[in-house]
């Protein structure tokens, strides 16, 4: 410790600094540490036009590659909420007239690349780049020295009388004063309605897709078709499943104006009818349930316009079948007991099935997420029919109500099964298709719908 001390005493005292070691001689110098350069970032520009006028709607720049579908959707969005545009005369305070065509880049309301241009929900003065033939935009600045005037602007925003006051340079034009003013009137297209695609006439973009994975360069382009108001599944659902239940029963306990005062609220004396009254309402409980808290949708809506078709086919139906099978005249089976309870034992067979694929179904796909999977049985003996087709909840559906059909005899019965055999193949071949497409170690025995055969 001493000698340490005494060492660099004598160093100092020698007039050697730090940068000298003990034998006099310089000491090396650190290593200078390179700081690496850090990689420029690389942004897409993103152009959205209208799918069928080729009309430019919006121009995203900075928009990072791993964006998804869904997140240039939410900024085309918020782009779009300044509203449309509309064409208003303006009455200046002074006798001169003013052209508004050259509202300086320092006004408050201009906005980025576009003189006076700017996003607000308050109605606002809004000029094109440009609006002065002759004059280009780098000489905007040299319009500072003119005077500075002030308009008064008048106009009709949703049926009420508005004014604001701004500034402007006086150019001494003697010709008519007009301003685009924007209001937001445009319908707000939020992401469920938007689908963007890379062609006009091509498929939908998923929201998943991301931007450097498309076949785009570095400025895409997107086309834009509105899918017009959307509404939840679950709403969908809810309302065509409780509307069937509900007008079901009106006909069951035959309330008046249905079949005449003579049977208000009667009862039948057929089993088969009350029985059939049981199985119908099972069905569509176990469809409200299933849709609260078994179904996990991968899409989160679908155009409102499909709630008004769809309760239509259920609800029309539901009375249909219903005034048949409550009718005082009705007949009960030809085969009596025997029919109904075969056909009772395929209803609650495929019932039981129908609910055993579902809950298989969602399984597979994890709350919140839209991954799809290959199906595959279980150890629910219900489920083994995954080895044959690839939708078997359509085909338990079709059994139950041909059951049901079996059971009641009746007319209207079977022509529901019949078109809905008919909808749920085309779902079932579209869903086959899909399933080929994405997985290539897809099972290739199964069919869509009915083994061996469709």
């Amino acid at each position: 410790m001493d000698l340490s001390m005494s060492m660099v005493a004598r160093e100092t005292s020698q007039g050697l600094g730090p940068a000298f070691g003990l034998n006099g001689l310089p000491r090396p110098a650190p290593p200078k540490t390179t700081k690496k350069p850090k990689k420029a970032v690389l942004f897409f520009e993103v152009e959205i036009l209208d799918a069928k006028t080729r009309e430019k709607l919006c121009f995203l720049d900075k928009v990072e590659p791993q964006a998804t579908i869904a997140e240039i959707k939410n900024l085309f969005t918020k782009s779009r909420k300044s509203g449309a545009w509309m064409h208003c005369p303006l009455r200046p305070l002074w006798a001169r007239t003013f052209r508004w065509d050259l509202i300086l880049q320092r006004f408050p309301l201009c906005g980025p690349g576009f003189c006076g241009l700017a996003w607000s929900r308050r109605p606002h003065v809004a000029i094109g780049r440009n609006a002065l033939a002759g004059l280009s935009e780098g000489q905007h600045p040299a319009l500072l020295a003119l005077p500075v005037c002030v308009l008064e602007l008048h106009g009709l925003l949703r049926g009420g009388a508005w004014g604001e006051r701004s500034c402007c340079r006086e150019l001494g034009s003697h010709q008519a004063v007009h301003c685009d003013i924007s209001f937001p009137t445009d319908p707000q297209w939020y992401p469920a309605r938007q689908s963007l695609r890379l062609d006009p006439k091509g498929k939908s973009l998923k929201d998943e897709d991301v931007l450097q994975k498309l076949p785009v360069g570095t400025t895409a382009t997107l086309y834009f078709r509105d899918l017009g108001a959307q509404i939840s599944w679950v709403t969908v659902f809810l309302t065509e499943y409780a509307g069937p239940l509900f007008i079901y029963l009106l006909f069951y306990f035959r309330v008046p104006f249905i079949y005449g005062h003579k049977y208000d609220f009667t009862s039948s004396r057929h089993t088969v009818v009350h029985l059939a009254c049981i199985c119908h309402s099972f069905h569509y409980i176990k469809r409200l349930l299933e849709t609260l808290f078994v179904h996990r949708f991968s899409h989160g809506t679908m155009p409102l316009r499909n709630i008004f078709k769809n309760c239509t086919y259920y609800w029309g139906f539901a009375a249909w079948m219903a005034y048949y099978i409550n009718h005082p005249l009705y007949t009960p089976p030809t085969y009596g007991a025997q029919q109904v309870k075969l056909a009772l034992a395929i209803f609650v067979i495929c019932q039981l099935g129908n609910f055993s694929i579902h809950m298989a179904l969602r399984d597979l796909r994890p709350a919140g997420s839209k991954t799809r999977k290959i199906p595959y049985p279980t150890k629910n003996p219900f489920t083994w029919l995954f080895l044959l087709v690839s939708c078997p909840n359509y085909t338990y559906e079709v059994g139950s109500w041909i059951g049901f059909a079996i059971m009641t005899q009746c007319l209207p019965v079977a022509l529901f099964s019949l078109v809905g055999f008919t909808q749920m193949t085309i779902w079932a071949k579209g869903k086959h298709r899909s399933y080929l497409k994405e997985f290539r170690d897809y099972p290739p025995l199964r069919m869509p719908i009915i083994p061996f055969l469709l």
